[in-house]
């Protein structure tokens, strides 16, 4: 009797960035997908760990990434943030000609650097809320700061970092007092941030998927996500990793508006290079249209993450859709 090997996937997850919980969450489901049927059948799971001083290990011991990458035959780069997903473990990935999942290095980095990708937005002549960046270094004065934005900023604004995702270290303020409340807040994520108008409207999560479903870009269903008032009024890191968020997939948007969000995705996708899959944060603002807000390159894949319910409208599983990405980084489609 003839045993096929199976292919070792090394799900790496972890790492040093604030995301780092979300990474173990995201990871955890992937290993789950990988040991049950028919992904098992398959492929065999190793949980590749990277503690929040980036030391890799597997099997609860501390080894060299290039250790850990000869173990497998491709890996599920299921990290998210800084190290993750700005390109710095795509960088050392591709030192070892390993294929992994999700766009590669100067994509990443591209992408999660939310003012510099605001500017290709611009460049790309897509629409995304007018915005001004700034440094406040932690022994620094915020009110100062707070002063000058108020003064020459329409409110109220979301204050973001620079370089992060998932919506950790993101306040909304509506007024002086909460300016100060909230550069105070995002500079315990990151010194350099972004100070953005807020605006209001239905907020649609949508992306791509390469060579899926006879497409060679597949576009996802928009998923219109909607909050209540105690996330602070949008959709916040709590909300969007615990799965306690309304949704509606479809989202109930017009033709027109669906053709202006799938062509920002295919021209984004182009222009940075990505591959594979992401995901793209909208807004739709009752009379001034379509916003891109960013563009993820390594989404949550946790259980309740938005693109799985994108998938599930559309009646493709989660395990379908793992299997996909794992064929497309080896070559197999």
């Amino acid at each position: 009797m003839l045993y096929r090997t199976k292919t070792k996937v090394g799900v790496l997850r972890g790492g040093p960035s604030q995301e780092y919980d979300i990474s173990l969450t995201t990871g955890k489901h992937i290993l789950s997908l990988l040991k049950k049927e028919p992904l098992c059948e398959e492929y065999e799971p190793v949980d590749i760990f990277v503690d929040r001083d980036s030391v890799w290990h597997v099997a609860g011991s501390p080894v060299t990434p290039e250790e850990a990458v000869s173990r497998v035959d491709v890996l599920f780069n299921a990290m998210h943030g800084a190290y993750g997903g700005d390109g710095r473990v795509q960088g050392i990935l591709d030192s070892f000609a390993k294929p992994y999942t999700g766009t590669k290095a100067l994509g990443s980095a591209m992408a999660l650097n939310k003012a510099l990708a605001k500017e290709h937005f611009k460049n790309l002549g897509i629409k995304s809320p007018y915005y001004k960046e700034i440094k406040i270094k932690l022994d620094e004065d915020v009110e100062p700061i707070a002063h000058d934005l108020f003064k020459s900023f329409p409110m109220p604004v979301i204050v973001k970092p620079r370089s992060s995702g998932s919506s950790l270290g993101v306040s909304v303020a509506n007024n002086f007092h909460e300016l100060i409340d909230a550069l105070e807040h995002t500079r315990g994520f990151s010194e350099e941030i972004v100070v953005e108008e807020y605006l209001t409207g239905k907020e649609i999560i949508s992306g791509f998927i390469e060579d899926f479903r006879g497409q060679d870009l597949y576009n996802t269903i928009p998923v219109q996500v909607k909050h209540s008032e105690k996330s602070g009024g949008h959709f916040n890191w709590s909300a969007k990793n615990s799965g306690s968020y309304n949704y509606e997939a479809p989202a109930m948007i017009t033709e027109e508006e669906k053709g202006i969000i799938e062509n920002a995705v295919r021209s984004i996708k182009e222009y940075f290079n990505l591959r594979h899959y992401g995901t793209f944060d909208f807004l739709i603002h009752p009379r001034r249209g379509v916003y891109l807000l960013e563009v993820n390159t390594q989404p949550s894949l946790q259980e309740e993450a938005t693109i799985f319910k994108s998938l599930s409208s559309v009646g493709v599983k989660a395990h379908e859709f793992l299997g996909h990405i794992l064929k497309l980084a080896l070559g197999r489609k």
